[in-house]
Order: C-alpha cells, then sequence, then structure tokens
C-alpha cells in the first residue's frame, strides 16, 4: 500500500491558452507546458520525494507531463480522465458558472457527485495496489528531470504520482476536503502539485504547491 499520493494537473495546453473547455477531447502541451512540468520534477526532487510508481490519465496533455516527470514506466487509468463536460466542450470557459456543481450535466456531461466517485474510486485503487490499466510511455527521449523509481526512504509504504485534470483534481480535493485545512488554490495553476497523506481509508491534503508559478501562465478559472 501507498501511503502519500503526489497529484498533479497537467501542463499548460493549446486549449488553456484560448481559454476553451477541454474535457474529453484533447489538445497538446504548450512549450510553456512542458517548461512547467520539468518545474514540477524540480519541485519533486528538491523536496527528496520517492516515487515508487506513477499513473497517468490516458489524455495526452496528461501522458505528456508525466513523461517529463517520470523516466520510468507509467499506467494509464480511464478513471483518472477529465471530467466530460459534454457539449460545453470546445466552449469558452469563462462562460461557466463559479462554483460549477452540476451544470455540465445539463449539457451531457458528467454529474458532480459521479465525478467524485470516480476519482475516490481511483484513488483508493492505487494506493492500494489494485489499480488496472494499460501501460504507458512514448518513444520519446527521457528528459534529463525526470524521477526514477527509489526504494522509499521510510517504512511508510512509499510515494505515488499521478497526473490528471483541473476539474478532476479540484473534484477530489471537494470530496476529501473535510480532512484537511489546506487551501486548494483557485484558480487552479497547470502542474499544480496536492499532496496527501493516505492511511487505507482516508485521504489527508498536507500541501498544494505552485512550482511553475514563476512561468506565468493562467489557471483553470473555474
Amino acid at each position: 500500500m501507498f501511503t502519500k499520493l503526489y497529484l498533479v494537473r497537467h501542463g499548460q495546453t493549446v486549449f488553456n491558452t484560448r481559454l476553451l473547455i477541454q474535457g474529453r477531447c484533447d489538445s497538446p502541451l504548450t512549450e510553456l507546458g512542458r517548461e512547467q512540468a520539468r518545474a514540477a520534477a524540480s519541485w519533486l526532487r528538491e523536496h527528496n520525494v520517492h516515487i515508487q510508481a506513477a499513473f497517468s490519465s490516458p489524455a495526452e496533455r496528461a501522458c505528456g507531463t508525466t513523461e517529463l516527470l517520470w523516466a520510468e514506466p507509467y499506467t494509464r487509468l480511464a478513471g483518472l480522465r477529465e471530467r466530460s463536460f459534454g457539449d460545453l466542450e470546445g466552449t469558452d470557459v469563462l462562460a461557466l458558472p463559479k462554483p460549477m456543481g452540476d451544470y455540465p450535466a445539463q449539457f451531457g456531461g458528467e454529474p458532480q457527485d459521479a465525478l467524485e466517485a470516480r476519482l475516490t474510486q481511483t484513488m483508493h485503487a492505487i494506493m492500494r495496489g489494485r489499480a488496472g490499466g494499460v501501460p504507458g510511455r512514448t518513444d520519446e527521449p527521457v528528459e534529463p528531470c525526470a524521477l526514477r523509481a527509489q526504494e522509499s526512504a521510510r517504512d511508510d509504504g512509499g510515494s505515488v504520482l499521478v497526473v490528471s485534470h483541473g476539474a478532476a483534481c479540484k473534484a477530489f480535493a471537494h470530496a476529501h476536503r473535510a480532512a484537511s485545512n489546506v487551501q486548494v488554490p483557485s484558480p487552479f495553476p497547470n502542474c499544480c502539485i496536492l499532496v496527501y497523506a493516505y492511511d487505507g481509508e482516508h485521504f489527508e491534503l498536507l500541501e498544494a504547491a505552485d512550482p511553475a508559478g514563476h512561468l506565468g501562465g493562467e489557471g483553470l478559472p473555474i
């Protein structure tokens, strides 16, 4: 069982720069998005984070971020996908109400309670070593900044890296907000890192880091 979760939002994408809702559709990382991922890798290294395994949403933007953070094979999990926004995908993100709640469900999107349940179920499976998924790794060269698997320095079960999406990460944080006094950033930055402790039943948010904040770029305005 893993006892520490490092949950990362993907780097900036082309749709992010155009303020368009992505959801289940996809767009590639920008060069700034790649630099944001490198900054997140540096933060993990500087904080002596020892990762034993990595998981990613199957979306290109998440896998691309994962492969900048992590040098080893990783697992793609459908349960880590972004929220479906239905017919809202590809439209103006600034038109979404705040808080968003179940607004996307009116347009065929995923309801808030279903989103939170999906993310929670997936995270429990990951932390308990019961996640399925498919192997991920492109033929891109491994980045010098990317972390490699290490044995845990403490007898605590070790740490896991998970790369997902803005609305998905915020929904997971909302589902487990009672166990934390840490503020989740809003807007939610690209490559924001949410650090959770896990005791086998509960997730506690310990820290919310913005390692790429100095690079600029807009967070998710929802």
